[in-house]
Protein backbone atom coordinates (compact mmCIF):
# COMPACT_ATOMS: atom_id res chain seq x y z
CA UNK A 1 0.00 0.00 0.00
CA UNK A 2 1.66 3.38 -1.10
CA UNK A 3 0.47 6.88 0.16
CA UNK A 4 1.72 9.51 -1.56
CA UNK A 5 2.16 11.79 2.09
CA UNK A 6 2.69 15.42 3.07
CA UNK A 7 6.36 16.29 3.81
CA UNK A 8 5.36 17.30 7.29
CA UNK A 9 2.14 17.80 9.19
CA UNK A 10 3.64 21.49 11.20
CA UNK A 11 0.88 23.81 11.46
CA UNK A 12 -1.27 21.69 9.45
CA UNK A 13 -5.35 22.15 10.44
CA UNK A 14 -8.36 21.69 9.04
CA UNK A 15 -10.38 24.48 9.89
CA UNK A 16 -13.91 24.16 10.89
CA UNK A 17 -16.91 25.00 8.04
CA UNK A 18 -18.13 28.39 9.89
CA UNK A 19 -14.52 29.51 9.83
CA UNK A 20 -14.02 32.47 7.26
CA UNK A 21 -14.35 31.07 3.95
CA UNK A 22 -12.29 32.50 0.96
CA UNK A 23 -15.02 31.47 -1.42
CA UNK A 24 -17.24 28.29 -2.33
CA UNK A 25 -16.89 25.91 -5.32
CA UNK A 26 -19.64 24.55 -6.96
CA UNK A 27 -20.56 22.37 -10.44
CA UNK A 28 -23.18 23.04 -12.35
CA UNK A 29 -25.83 20.20 -12.48
CA UNK A 30 -26.09 18.58 -16.47
CA UNK A 31 -26.73 15.03 -15.58
CA UNK A 32 -29.94 14.25 -16.30
CA UNK A 33 -29.71 10.56 -15.04
CA UNK A 34 -29.31 12.33 -11.95
CA UNK A 35 -32.39 14.38 -12.15
CA UNK A 36 -35.06 12.83 -14.51
CA UNK A 37 -37.30 15.83 -16.31
CA UNK A 38 -35.89 18.01 -13.47
CA UNK A 39 -33.19 19.50 -14.52
CA UNK A 40 -34.18 23.06 -15.24
CA UNK A 41 -35.68 22.87 -11.63
CA UNK A 42 -32.61 21.96 -10.09
CA UNK A 43 -30.85 24.34 -12.30
CA UNK A 44 -33.16 27.16 -10.52
CA UNK A 45 -31.92 25.73 -7.27
CA UNK A 46 -28.53 26.33 -8.09
CA UNK A 47 -29.34 29.84 -9.54
CA UNK A 48 -30.58 30.92 -5.64
CA UNK A 49 -28.22 28.99 -4.03
CA UNK A 50 -25.37 31.09 -6.12
CA UNK A 51 -26.91 34.28 -5.54
CA UNK A 52 -26.95 33.94 -1.86
CA UNK A 53 -23.51 32.40 -1.31
CA UNK A 54 -22.41 35.27 -3.37
CA UNK A 55 -23.98 38.16 -1.27
CA UNK A 56 -21.49 36.57 1.59
CA UNK A 57 -18.32 35.16 -0.64
CA UNK A 58 -16.81 34.58 -3.92
CA UNK A 59 -18.09 31.48 -5.98
CA UNK A 60 -16.47 29.28 -8.14
CA UNK A 61 -18.60 27.60 -11.00
CA UNK A 62 -17.31 24.38 -12.76
CA UNK A 63 -19.01 24.03 -15.83
CA UNK A 64 -17.43 22.35 -18.58
CA UNK A 65 -17.84 22.02 -22.24
CA UNK A 66 -20.26 24.37 -24.42
CA UNK A 67 -23.89 23.86 -23.47
CA UNK A 68 -23.27 23.36 -19.81
CA UNK A 69 -21.41 26.88 -19.83
CA UNK A 70 -23.94 28.53 -21.72
CA UNK A 71 -26.69 26.96 -19.61
CA UNK A 72 -24.85 28.07 -16.33
CA UNK A 73 -24.30 31.66 -17.64
CA UNK A 74 -27.65 31.67 -18.38
CA UNK A 75 -28.72 31.11 -15.05
CA UNK A 76 -26.33 33.29 -13.63
CA UNK A 77 -26.26 36.18 -15.84
CA UNK A 78 -25.69 39.86 -13.80
CA UNK A 79 -24.56 38.30 -10.70
CA UNK A 80 -21.84 39.45 -9.26
CA UNK A 81 -18.69 37.68 -7.49
CA UNK A 82 -19.20 34.26 -9.55
CA UNK A 83 -16.31 33.04 -11.59
CA UNK A 84 -17.07 30.35 -14.02
CA UNK A 85 -14.02 27.28 -14.96
CA UNK A 86 -14.62 25.42 -17.74
CA UNK A 87 -14.12 22.27 -16.08
CA UNK A 88 -15.53 19.07 -17.10
CA UNK A 89 -17.67 17.18 -14.83
CA UNK A 90 -20.00 14.01 -14.54
CA UNK A 91 -22.05 15.27 -11.90
CA UNK A 92 -22.70 18.15 -9.53
CA UNK A 93 -21.79 16.54 -6.45
CA UNK A 94 -18.50 18.65 -5.45
CA UNK A 95 -18.46 18.09 -1.84
CA UNK A 96 -17.40 13.89 -2.52
CA UNK A 97 -15.58 14.72 -5.66
CA UNK A 98 -13.32 17.77 -4.49
CA UNK A 99 -10.38 18.61 -2.12
CA UNK A 100 -10.52 19.07 0.82
CA UNK A 101 -8.59 22.55 1.68
CA UNK A 102 -6.56 22.75 5.29
CA UNK A 103 -4.48 25.45 6.76
CA UNK A 104 -0.70 25.28 6.61
CA UNK A 105 -0.29 28.10 8.91
CA UNK A 106 3.53 28.04 9.71
CA UNK A 107 4.29 28.64 6.08
CA UNK A 108 0.67 30.72 5.38
CA UNK A 109 -0.17 28.05 2.55
CA UNK A 110 -3.32 26.94 1.32
CA UNK A 111 -3.13 23.28 1.08
CA UNK A 112 -5.64 20.83 -1.32
CA UNK A 113 -5.66 17.03 -0.02
CA UNK A 114 -6.83 15.78 -3.02
CA UNK A 115 -8.32 12.21 -2.57
CA UNK A 116 -9.41 9.17 -4.73
CA UNK A 117 -12.76 9.56 -5.89
CA UNK A 118 -14.90 6.68 -7.35
CA UNK A 119 -18.35 7.53 -6.84
CA UNK A 120 -19.32 6.12 -3.47
CA UNK A 121 -18.15 2.68 -4.12
CA UNK A 122 -18.41 3.09 -8.73
CA UNK A 123 -22.19 2.80 -8.10
CA UNK A 124 -22.16 5.36 -10.91
CA UNK A 125 -20.33 5.19 -14.23
CA UNK A 126 -18.53 7.08 -15.48
CA UNK A 127 -17.06 9.11 -12.83
CA UNK A 128 -13.39 10.27 -14.47
CA UNK A 129 -14.16 13.65 -15.30
CA UNK A 130 -15.51 14.04 -11.57
CA UNK A 131 -11.90 12.82 -10.67
CA UNK A 132 -10.01 14.75 -12.73
CA UNK A 133 -11.89 17.93 -11.92
CA UNK A 134 -11.34 17.58 -8.25
CA UNK A 135 -7.70 17.62 -9.10
CA UNK A 136 -7.96 20.74 -11.10
CA UNK A 137 -9.77 22.48 -8.39
CA UNK A 138 -6.68 21.35 -5.85
CA UNK A 139 -4.38 23.44 -8.32
CA UNK A 140 -6.27 26.48 -6.81
CA UNK A 141 -4.01 26.22 -3.45
CA UNK A 142 -0.35 26.62 -3.11
CA UNK A 143 0.17 22.55 -2.44
CA UNK A 144 -1.68 19.87 -3.56
CA UNK A 145 -1.27 16.24 -1.97
CA UNK A 146 -2.43 13.01 -2.85
CA UNK A 147 -3.23 10.67 -0.62
CA UNK A 148 -3.86 7.09 -2.65
CA UNK A 149 -7.03 6.44 -0.44
CA UNK A 150 -10.37 7.32 -1.23
CA UNK A 151 -12.28 9.40 1.02
CA UNK A 152 -15.57 12.05 -0.06
CA UNK A 153 -15.96 15.12 1.73
CA UNK A 154 -19.31 14.42 3.12
CA UNK A 155 -18.03 10.74 4.87
CA UNK A 156 -15.77 13.49 7.32
CA UNK A 157 -16.62 16.11 9.43
CA UNK A 158 -14.32 18.19 12.18
CA UNK A 159 -14.57 20.77 14.81
CA UNK A 160 -11.71 23.06 13.80
CA UNK A 161 -10.44 21.49 16.68
CA UNK A 162 -8.71 18.61 15.73
CA UNK A 163 -11.70 16.37 16.60
CA UNK A 164 -12.57 14.26 13.12
CA UNK A 165 -15.97 12.36 12.30
CA UNK A 166 -16.28 9.71 9.75
CA UNK A 167 -18.20 5.92 9.33
CA UNK A 168 -16.56 2.46 9.00
CA UNK A 169 -19.38 1.65 6.49
CA UNK A 170 -17.76 4.37 3.84
CA UNK A 171 -13.96 4.74 4.53
CA UNK A 172 -13.41 0.85 5.67
CA UNK A 173 -16.17 -0.20 3.46
CA UNK A 174 -14.68 -2.96 0.76
CA UNK A 175 -16.04 -0.94 -2.17
CA UNK A 176 -13.76 2.49 -1.34
CA UNK A 177 -10.40 0.95 0.16
CA UNK A 178 -10.69 -3.00 0.00
CA UNK A 179 -6.79 -3.31 1.14
CA UNK A 180 -6.77 -0.61 3.75
CA UNK A 181 -7.09 -1.75 7.81
CA UNK A 182 -8.85 1.23 10.54
CA UNK A 183 -4.96 2.23 11.81
CA UNK A 184 -3.79 2.93 8.50
CA UNK A 185 -6.96 4.71 7.55
CA UNK A 186 -6.86 6.63 10.88
CA UNK A 187 -2.74 7.78 10.10
CA UNK A 188 -3.26 8.81 6.68
CA UNK A 189 -6.68 11.51 7.60
CA UNK A 190 -5.34 12.44 10.87
CA UNK A 191 -1.92 13.40 9.25
CA UNK A 192 -3.29 14.87 6.38
CA UNK A 193 -6.08 17.07 8.08
CA UNK A 194 -3.71 17.62 10.94
CA UNK A 195 -6.22 16.00 13.57
CA UNK A 196 -5.42 14.59 16.99
CA UNK A 197 -8.14 12.36 17.09
CA UNK A 198 -11.08 10.20 14.87
CA UNK A 199 -13.84 9.21 16.02
CA UNK A 200 -15.93 6.59 14.57
CA UNK A 201 -19.81 6.94 14.27
CA UNK A 202 -21.90 3.98 14.06
CA UNK A 203 -23.16 2.79 11.20
CA UNK A 204 -26.29 4.55 9.85
CA UNK A 205 -27.64 4.43 6.54
CA UNK A 206 -30.93 6.37 5.97
CA UNK A 207 -33.45 5.14 3.15
CA UNK A 208 -32.01 5.53 -0.07
CA UNK A 209 -29.03 6.85 0.85
CA UNK A 210 -26.48 5.94 -2.08
CA UNK A 211 -23.66 6.72 0.06
CA UNK A 212 -23.42 3.87 2.86
CA UNK A 213 -23.65 6.31 5.71
CA UNK A 214 -22.21 9.77 4.72
CA UNK A 215 -21.37 11.61 8.65
CA UNK A 216 -23.06 14.83 7.22
CA UNK A 217 -26.43 13.36 6.97
CA UNK A 218 -25.64 12.16 10.57
CA UNK A 219 -24.07 14.46 12.70
CA UNK A 220 -22.48 17.81 12.37
CA UNK A 221 -20.19 20.64 14.36
CA UNK A 222 -22.49 23.50 14.65
CA UNK A 223 -19.59 24.70 17.42
CA UNK A 224 -16.65 23.45 18.68
CA UNK A 225 -18.40 21.76 21.40
CA UNK A 226 -21.56 21.30 19.92
CA UNK A 227 -23.04 18.88 17.95
CA UNK A 228 -26.22 18.61 15.98
CA UNK A 229 -27.40 14.76 15.44
CA UNK A 230 -30.06 13.18 13.12
CA UNK A 231 -32.41 11.94 15.68
CA UNK A 232 -36.21 10.51 14.91
CA UNK A 233 -38.98 9.89 17.18
CA UNK A 234 -41.99 9.73 14.76
CA UNK A 235 -42.93 5.82 14.51
CA UNK A 236 -44.21 6.18 10.97
CA UNK A 237 -40.85 6.80 9.71
CA UNK A 238 -38.57 3.89 7.62
CA UNK A 239 -35.57 5.20 9.73
CA UNK A 240 -37.34 5.25 13.11
CA UNK A 241 -35.99 2.45 15.01
CA UNK A 242 -32.22 3.23 13.35
CA UNK A 243 -32.40 6.10 14.54
CA UNK A 244 -34.41 6.02 17.57
CA UNK A 245 -31.08 5.37 19.90
CA UNK A 246 -28.48 6.59 17.49
CA UNK A 247 -28.41 10.57 19.34
CA UNK A 248 -27.32 8.22 22.32
CA UNK A 249 -25.06 6.50 20.82
CA UNK A 250 -23.10 9.41 18.91
CA UNK A 251 -23.09 11.12 22.59
CA UNK A 252 -21.34 7.73 24.25
CA UNK A 253 -19.07 8.30 22.00
CA UNK A 254 -18.26 11.91 21.13
CA UNK A 255 -19.04 13.68 24.77
CA UNK A 256 -15.78 12.90 26.39
CA UNK A 257 -13.98 14.49 23.48
CA UNK A 258 -15.86 17.77 24.12
CA UNK A 259 -15.59 20.50 26.43
CA UNK A 260 -18.22 21.20 27.73
CA UNK A 261 -20.28 18.37 25.64
CA UNK A 262 -23.31 19.99 24.25
CA UNK A 263 -25.20 17.41 21.16
CA UNK A 264 -28.77 18.35 19.68
CA UNK A 265 -31.06 16.37 18.36
CA UNK A 266 -32.63 17.62 14.78
CA UNK A 267 -35.84 15.65 13.90
CA UNK A 268 -35.73 13.69 10.05
CA UNK A 269 -38.18 14.78 7.61
CA UNK A 270 -39.75 12.11 5.97
CA UNK A 271 -40.11 12.88 2.08
CA UNK A 272 -41.23 10.82 -0.50
CA UNK A 273 -40.63 11.26 -4.36
CA UNK A 274 -43.49 8.55 -6.55
CA UNK A 275 -43.45 6.75 -3.07
CA UNK A 276 -40.19 6.85 -2.73
CA UNK A 277 -37.80 7.62 0.46
CA UNK A 278 -35.64 10.41 0.11
CA UNK A 279 -32.60 10.52 2.26
CA UNK A 280 -33.43 13.79 3.31
CA UNK A 281 -31.74 15.00 6.40
CA UNK A 282 -31.41 18.61 8.29
CA UNK A 283 -27.88 18.11 9.09
CA UNK A 284 -26.81 18.51 5.54
CA UNK A 285 -26.63 22.27 6.04
CA UNK A 286 -24.07 24.65 4.97
CA UNK A 287 -21.89 27.52 6.35
CA UNK A 288 -20.81 30.22 4.30
CA UNK A 289 -19.20 33.97 5.96
CA UNK A 290 -22.20 35.26 8.01
CA UNK A 291 -24.91 32.61 6.97
CA UNK A 292 -25.77 28.95 7.65
CA UNK A 293 -27.77 27.65 4.65
CA UNK A 294 -30.61 24.99 5.60
CA UNK A 295 -32.29 22.89 3.59
CA UNK A 296 -35.80 22.49 3.96
CA UNK A 297 -38.34 19.77 2.25
CA UNK A 298 -41.76 21.35 2.29
CA UNK A 299 -42.91 20.07 5.71
CA UNK A 300 -43.77 22.96 7.56
CA UNK A 301 -44.29 22.55 10.75
CA UNK A 302 -41.22 20.35 10.71
CA UNK A 303 -39.02 23.23 8.81
CA UNK A 304 -39.67 25.94 11.00
CA UNK A 305 -39.25 23.88 14.00
CA UNK A 306 -35.47 23.01 12.39
CA UNK A 307 -34.69 26.59 11.42
CA UNK A 308 -36.03 27.48 15.00
CA UNK A 309 -33.40 25.19 16.46
CA UNK A 310 -30.40 26.63 14.19
CA UNK A 311 -31.47 30.11 15.01
CA UNK A 312 -31.08 29.51 18.82
CA UNK A 313 -27.80 28.00 18.29
CA UNK A 314 -25.98 30.45 15.69
CA UNK A 315 -27.52 33.85 17.16
CA UNK A 316 -24.61 35.83 14.81
CA UNK A 317 -25.88 33.92 11.69
CA UNK A 318 -28.35 35.05 9.21
CA UNK A 319 -30.55 31.37 8.95
CA UNK A 320 -31.89 30.86 5.49
CA UNK A 321 -33.90 28.16 4.75
CA UNK A 322 -33.54 26.37 1.18
CA UNK A 323 -36.24 23.91 -0.16
CA UNK A 324 -33.85 21.50 -1.20
CA UNK A 325 -36.98 19.10 -2.85
CA UNK A 326 -35.90 19.20 -6.50
CA UNK A 327 -32.18 18.37 -5.58
CA UNK A 328 -33.11 15.42 -3.13
CA UNK A 329 -34.46 13.65 -5.71
CA UNK A 330 -30.84 13.18 -6.78
CA UNK A 331 -29.94 11.88 -3.38
CA UNK A 332 -28.46 15.12 -1.75
CA UNK A 333 -28.84 18.60 -0.61
CA UNK A 334 -26.87 21.51 -0.05
CA UNK A 335 -24.31 20.75 1.79
CA UNK A 336 -23.23 17.94 -0.91
CA UNK A 337 -23.24 20.63 -3.43
CA UNK A 338 -20.88 22.97 -1.89
CA UNK A 339 -17.16 22.87 -1.14
CA UNK A 340 -15.74 25.85 1.01
CA UNK A 341 -12.20 26.98 0.33
CA UNK A 342 -10.83 28.29 4.00
CA UNK A 343 -8.57 30.92 4.08
CA UNK A 344 -4.58 30.94 4.87
CA UNK A 345 -4.18 31.35 8.21
CA UNK A 346 -3.19 34.15 9.93
CA UNK A 347 -4.40 36.11 6.96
Amino acid sequence: MNSAELDTNVGLRWPAEWEPHEATWIAWPHNHATWPNKLEDVARFFTKLVRILSEVELVHVLAGGNQVVEDAARHLQGMGNVVLHDIVTNDAWIRDFGPTFVQRSDQQKLVAINWRYNAWGEKYRPFDSDQAAGARVAEFAVQSVCPNVVVEGGAIETNGAGLVLSTKSCLLNPNRNPNWIQRDIERVLLNHLGGRELIWLPKCNLANDDTDGHVDQLARFVDENKLVVASCRDSRHPDYEMLFDYSVVVNDRVAKSLTPPHIIELPVPHVTHFGKTLPASYCNFYFANEIVIVPTFGETQIDDLTLGIFADLLPNRNVIGLDCRDLLIGLGAVHCVTLPQCRVAGM
